[in-house]
């Protein structure tokens, strides 16, 4: 499946859609199912690696469950070889732990998306950072 650069970056828009939609929905479940491949990595600072849809899912369901409610990608460039895009931008989490104010985190992030068979875009690798921790307005 060929595309144009232009619709390669509103994949990648919709892709940093859903995840937000699914964050804010607290459904961690769906945001994995429709952002990773099965076989996806993700690298989190300090944490090693999380290999493999299950184990995302399980990273996904904790993060959600201590409260993250918000979750902005917004990815600002992106490179393409072949079935694969290579994407770097900005994140911006909200963080709102039971009975403690919110936080937001702030961070970097490069993720590669690979077509897949049915010609969708899936994350394959996500390797992000935390530059700033502040109290949520």
């Amino acid at each position: 499946m060929t595309s144009t650069l232009p619709e390669l970056h509103a994949a990648i828009r919709e892709l940093d859609a859903t995840v937000r939609r699914h964050i804010q929905a607290g459904d961690a479940e769906a945001m994995v199912e429709n952002y990773y491949a099965d076989d996806a990595r993700i690298l989190p600072p300090g944490n090693g690696e999380v290999m493999g849809r299950a184990a995302i899912r399980e990273m996904w369901r904790g993060l959600v469950g201590s409260g993250m409610v918000d979750l902005v990608l917004e990815t600002t460039h992106i490179e393409t070889s072949g079935d694969l895009i290579v994407g770097t931008g900005n994140a911006k989490a909200t963080v709102q732990p039971p009975g403690a104010a919110a936080v937001l985190l702030e961070g970097r992030y490069t993720v590669v998306f690979r077509q897949q068979a049915n010609g969708e875009w899936r994350n394959i690798i996500d390797m992000y950072t935390i530059d700033a921790e502040r109290p949520a307005k």
